[in-house]
């Protein structure tokens, strides 16, 4: 086989080529390590410093700087507390006057905060024998085992975070004399408001979230290009990872300074550090070495965190350490390996190692982010648990809560998007369903009836009967869910949205304050747990069990027993006797579907009471009426739980239908059901002009809501309904602006007219001189005059309104000689209708002539006249006349008839032995049936 190269030199340039080539992607593979290793290193300190963000490690003592002893520290002496040891060498006095100030600023503030690791402080032994159990017996209380979900030293946790208890100001106050244990406790309100306002809910998991998915793309990149080098040279030893778009590290630390609310530098990752206070110490001015490893390197740009001490570090973690030499992410390669691999040093020093490999073997490197160390992680991961020992790697860390909190970051830069959801929520149901699914209870469903009555709740806390009325409709409500209710959990999420909303002027009263109020409610809730449902089968036995002969008793004996009790019950109850055994039927039916169904039957009972408004009942009428009812029921079983349930059920439906009467009769409904126009005019004087409408329009309790106009209307109390539709025509001005109810009155009701066209005939010329405004100033004889059709042309969505049909369908010539009717009528004609009018009847006509020229004049030309000609016109006029005319025709008489099928739109004749569709009643629509099913024949007979 011959050479592809034709000499020798030839192919000695192409073994030297391909060696160079060779050597440059070697070179690359290298610095894609370098950067590898480098964007772990910056994972590992990011990641350590989110954990201590998460785990409230974020205060830091405010020491003078200029002093070191800190004696002037918040003006306290510093002889009146006690070392706990006297120093007995330099070492011991210098670490004492060191911890110092430091334990004097950190008096009043909550014991979670109060309680730093030694290394967080100040390095060194402990002063004593007795201080040093001392601080391991706290750190046994305060940690838990291997095993537990807190690491042994930590100085805290966010369970505690949300959970911290603020008496613990007056407990450690109560340590101090009293001179200054007023001062120590303000200055710890405001050390806790001030954290709290810094570390949100909100800032840490968008952080969580916004750190996770950087990492993991960076990862992937780095994956990928090492698999490209891997591939030019030959060797391929497992599967690419996915393609994702690299991150821009100064878009990324622009975004994290905006929730961490701190300064981020590019600077030289050994040139910054902190001091023995926990301060940052500048770093000088980065060699040009370091600048362009930073130009040219991505990872290479630090993002300031939280460190363990409470500081903020300029830099990630890189300085080496004494013992390793390699910094808090320390580095290993493999030879052999084109991955790295990397520690992360917990809080004790111990290494936690992450790797992950593929079906090859080749090691991609992972980040382990251990839930032990923060209880954060654990609740993020609502699609699998969190193991304490092994944790959970990069790959799989993000869930569905990791995910949507990672989609507020990415809404933030889209000020255009529909959706807001990066904003924190600013009013208290939003804050609160945010916090329930941050802290892991999103998944309870029975909050959600909670926060529905919580509302209600608060603004009756003066109000017992009404709070103990609310209580037992959500007991109801809370007996249909089957899983466990623990009401500790909805105390914590409320408190701690309100403490996040309402942050600078939150303070130990409010706190007493609210968890007063929950100790009330939770005591009523469980009273009630458990009862319903037991009550509910007890009720439903009873019912069961009711003959007609039980029951023709126990509506007889009620009302016997009722108007014994209340005789003035007579003058309301006149019904026929068929009526009233019909009532105590209903009101038997609504006890036990009160406690099937709570939430429906509540806001039936709230309708039923409105409409009692209307009738006038005197609210004093139901307790005699409940009295009666369980008087009779108690003498038909002897079972307590039955007559138990029955009381209970009854009694509440009595406290509804009470409130709601009270809450529903305002003076016009009382001045409507004295069917009189002069107390109707006097109760509307006393409301202001911006709301003197919509108390002739609506009256709403709870749910429900009745219109007082309609009311009127459905009572035949016209006097008053004609008093509300002058009063609400009337334009009224004041310095601001003009009020006319026309707009209110077409908005709550846009069939005004035709329920006035069915019910109240009498009061149409009252609203429709209502629509016009005539001048008191003359000019030439004349005045101008206002006509306010828009509604009676239009609805609320723009659609032409069925007003003129219903007017017509009246049958009154008096109405439609209205001038308001007249003058909207006409602009229909003149703007719309007459157009089309004149279009279709030209297009009638010209058919007509098309027809009577085929038909009377083609068919007797004499017969020398051109045969063949006639014949292709009398074809062409034809044509003309099926397709134009019968072709319409039938498009109309189809969609006609799809209509009425689809609306199942039929009318029977013929005593009911033939239905036809509905729109053939009408003479218009079966004329033109007719003249289509003629055209047809007569299409038929000539062909």
């Amino acid at each position: 086989m011959e050479h592809p190269y034709r000499d020798r030199e030839q192919a000695e340039g192409f073994l030297r080529d391909r060696k160079e080539r060779q050597g440059e992607v070697s070179l690359s593979t290298e610095l894609l390590g370098k950067q590898q290793e480098e964007i772990h290193a910056i994972s590992n300190s990011l990641l350590q410093g989110a954990e201590d963000l998460l785990a409230g490690r974020i205060y830091k003592g405010r020491v003078n700087s200029g002093s070191e002893s800190g004696s002037d520290v918040h003006d306290i002496d510093e002889d009146d507390i006690e070392d706990e040891e006297d120093p007995s060498s330099e070492e011991i006095v210098e670490r004492s006057s060191s911890l110092k100030p430091v334990r004097l600023h950190m008096q009043g503030l909550p014991k979670w905060m109060t309680k730093p690791s030694q290394k967080s402080i100040v390095e060194g032994p402990p002063d004593s024998e007795e201080e040093k159990a001392a601080d391991e017996n706290s750190n046994a209380e305060d940690s838990e085992d291997e095993d537990g979900s807190i690491a042994e030293g930590s100085s805290g946790s966010v369970d505690s975070f949300f959970r911290f208890d603020p008496f613990d100001i007056q407990e450690l106050a109560q340590e101090m004399n009293d001179e200054k244990k007023s001062m120590a406790v303000l200055h710890g309100k405001n050390e806790i408001n001030k954290i709290l306002s810094r570390l949100r809910i909100s800032d840490r998991v968008e952080v969580i979230g916004e750190l996770d998915k950087w990492f993991q793309w960076g990862a992937q990149a780095l994956d990928q290009r090492l698999f490209i080098c891997q591939s030019r040279c030959g060797v391929v030893t497992g599967k690419s990872a996915k393609i994702c778009p690299e991150r821009d590290p100064e878009r990324v630390e622009q975004r994290l300074a905006r929730f961490f609310g701190l300064r981020t530098r590019r600077t030289s990752t050994s040139m910054a550090g902190r001091d023995d206070r926990g301060e940052i110490t500048e770093a000088p001015p980065d060699s040009p070495e370091t600048s362009d490893m930073l130009e040219s390197n991505h990872s290479g740009d630090s993002i300031a965190t939280v460190s363990d001490g409470g500081a903020v570090p300029a830099a990630p973690p890189l300085i080496a350490s004494e013992s390793t030499g390699r910094g808090a992410g320390s580095l290993s390669e493999e030879p052999g390996s084109w991955g790295a691999s990397w520690r992360g040093t917990d809080k004790q020093g111990s290494a936690t190692e992450g790797s992950g490999s593929d079906k090859q073997g080749t090691r991609f490197p992972t980040a382990v982010l251990n839930p032990s160390k923060t209880r954060m992680a654990a609740e993020l991961a609502d699609e699998s648990q969190l193991d304490g020992d092994t944790g959970r790697t990069a790959e799989a860390l993000p869930s569905r809560t990791t995910r949507k909190m990672v989609d507020l970051l990415e809404d933030a830069e889209n000020p255009s998007s529909k959706k807001k959801t990066n904003e924190v929520p600013g009013e208290f149901f939003g804050m609160f369903r945010f916090n329930a699914a941050v802290m892991g209870f999103g998944s309870s469903p029975w909050m959600d009836e909670i926060l529905g009555s919580f509302d209600t709740i608060v603004r009756n806390v003066g109000n017992p009967g009404r709070l103990q009325e609310e209580c037992d409709t959500l007991a109801l409500r809370l007996s249909k869910y089957t899983g466990t209710i623990n009401l500790a959990e909805f105390k914590a999420v409320m408190l701690a949205s309100l403490r996040s909303l309402v942050s600078e002027v939150w303070d130990q009263s409010h706190e007493v304050a609210w968890i007063w109020l929950w100790e009330n409610v939770d005591r009523m809730l469980k009273a009630l747990a458990g009862k319903p449902r037991q009550q509910e089968k007890a009720l439903g036995r009873f019912i069961i069990t009711l003959t007609e002969e039980k029951q023709n008793f126990l509506r007889s004996e009620l009302y016997r027993r009722f108007f014994a009790l209340a005789p003035g019950g007579q003058d309301y109850f006149k019904q026929s006797t068929t009526r009233l055994y019909w009532l105590v039927d209903k009101v038997l039916e609504m006890t036990i579907e009160l406690y099937r169904d709570p939430k429906m039957m509540a806001n039936e009972i709230s309708a039923v009471g409105l409409r009692h408004v209307g009738y006038g009942i005197p609210t004093e009428l139901f307790g005699p009426y409940v009295s009666g009812f369980v008087e009779v029921v108690r003498s038909m079983t002897d079972d307590t739980e039955i007559q138990e349930a029955f009381r209970w059920s009854l009694s509440l439906l009595g406290r509804i239908m009470v409130r709601t009467i009270d809450e529903g009769s305002t003076v016009v409904m009382k001045a409507i059901n004295t069917n009189s126009a002069k107390q109707l005019r006097k109760a509307v004087q006393c409301a202001p002009r911006g709301v003197r409408a919509m108390w002739c329009l609506d009256v709403t309790v709870g749910a429900q809501s009745i219109s007082p106009l309609y009311w009127a209307i459905e009572s035949s109390s016209l006097e008053a309904a004609d008093a509300m539709l002058r009063d609400l025509l009337v334009i009224r001005a004041d310095r601001e602006k003009y009020y006319y109810g026309v707009d209110d009155l077409f908005g709550r009701h846009p069939d005004i007219m035709y329920r006035l066209c069915q019910d109240a005939v009498s009061l149409l010329p009252t609203l429709l001189d209502g629509l016009i405004w005539r001048s008191r100033i003359s000019v030439e004889g004349q005045r101008r005059v206002n006509y306010y059709v828009k509604h009676l042309i239009v609805d609320a969505e723009g659609n032409f309104s069925n007003n003129l049909a219903w007017l017509v369908s009246a049958e009154d010539p008096l109405l439609v000689c209205h001038p308001a009717v007249v003058i909207f009528s006409d602009l229909l004609w003149d703007g719309l209708a007459r157009s089309y009018f004149v279009m279709t009847r030209c297009w009638f006509l010209s058919t007509l002539v098309v027809f009577i020229v085929c038909q009377s004049y083609l068919q007797h030309l004499p017969e020398d006249a051109n045969n063949e000609l006639s014949r292709y016109a009398m074809c062409a006029c034809r044509i003309f006349i099926y397709v134009g005319n019968l072709g319409q025709l039938m498009k109309a008489q189809v969609k006609h008839l799809m209509t009425d099928c689809k609306h199942n739109h039929f009318v029977s004749i013929a005593a009911g032995s033939l239905r036809i569709p509905r729109y053939l009643t009408y003479w218009k629509e079966a004329c033109g049936f007719l003249l289509w099913r003629s055209c047809n024949y007569v299409y038929h007979a000539r062909s």
